[in-house]
């Protein structure tokens, strides 16, 4: 996590959300070293600002995850929904419902196809809601 995060409204139109996830990607690097969550420059400030919420738990809690890959192995895309299974279990990959798309797509087709995915993708129920 190196705190880049962007928001934007769930209307945004498919290519944007396309092209905000290429963005993203772009920001992932390897060797990162582990952050001091606890710390006041926590790299999870930023996140839980966009997303209005006090706690990462608050966050976590009450969001909805996909993973996606970009490999070089196995090319293209692979979007994942996972199931939010809290405290407990984390976000769990539901590798079954995975969304794998070639490299040389257009924006608007990867926005759409994540969003193909989060509407798979399971969230926590609204009672299970903490530190909002």
């Amino acid at each position: 996590m190196n705190g880049w995060v962007e928001a934007v409204d769930q209307d945004v139109p498919h290519a944007a959300l396309g092209g905000l996830v290429r963005q993203a990607l772009a920001q992932s690097k390897t060797n990162v070293p582990m952050p001091n969550f606890r710390s006041s420059e926590s790299p999870t400030n930023a996140l839980l600002a966009v997303a209005g919420v006090k706690s990462y738990n608050g966050y976590a809690l009450s969001a909805r995850e996909v993973c996606i890959d970009l490999d070089d192995e196995a090319p293209g895309f692979l979007i994942t929904p996972t199931r939010n299974g809290g405290a407990q279990e984390g976000w769990v990959r539901l590798d079954e419902l995975a969304i794998r798309l070639e490299r040389e797509i257009t924006d608007g087709q990867l926005g759409q196809a994540v969003r193909n995915a989060l509407d798979l993708a399971v969230g926590r129920p609204q009672s299970a809601w903490r530190g909002r």
